[in-house]
């Protein structure tokens, strides 16, 4: 609960950088949704879309941990500057 209190009293540019990284993540765990399944069905490329799958999955936790860290120190860089 300490993290959604500590979301709601944000300065709109470290709230601007969480938002965006949370909806870009979305959108990619989306697509690595749409090509796993697309990899179900039997075909050549299975093994290939198997693996793009897994390298979009990796990006999008890439994508919400750099969000997350820099919404952190965006809010840490406003809070500390006069």
């Amino acid at each position: 609960m300490s993290f959604l209190t500590w979301c709601s009293g944000m300065r709109e540019l470290s709230h601007y950088i969480l938002t965006r990284g949370i909806l870009l993540s979305c959108a990619l765990l989306t697509t690595a949704l749409a090509v796993f399944l697309q990899a179900r069905r039997p075909s050549a490329d299975a093994l290939l879309l198997l693996a793009y799958g897994d390298y979009i999955q990796t990006m999008a936790c890439v994508v919400l941990g750099a969000g997350l860290i820099g919404s952190a120190l965006m809010e840490d860089i406003l809070t500390v500057s006069p």
